[in-house]
């Protein structure tokens, strides 16, 4: 299990965060609240669940996990700050 898992909850259609102990999510600097039915927040209770259904595709073909802690990850031979990257499409 990783400190920060997020699930989908499929009687309700809501995404639930659950966080480690001394783990805070950080909501507030891009959309990606918006994708996962969250407010722009900062999370920090252990389990939390989504205020809004979410809108993982948000009419994008392709979503990008960044994260500012990595180096030398490659996206089309470019540095960036990207994680991982998948497609929305079934």
């Amino acid at each position: 299990m990783y400190p920060v898992n997020l699930t989908f909850d499929e009687p309700t259609f809501r995404v639930i965060i659950t966080l480690d102990t001394d783990y805070r999510l950080y909501l507030t600097k891009s959309n990606f609240n918006k994708l996962i039915g969250f407010d722009k927040e900062i999370i920090v209770n252990e389990v939390n669940i989504g205020y809004k259904r979410p809108n993982l595709s948000e009419d994008k073909d392709v979503l990008n996990i960044h994260c500012d802690l990595i180096t030398d990850s490659l996206v089309n031979g470019e540095e960036s700050d990207i994680i991982f990257s998948f497609g929305t499409g079934t």
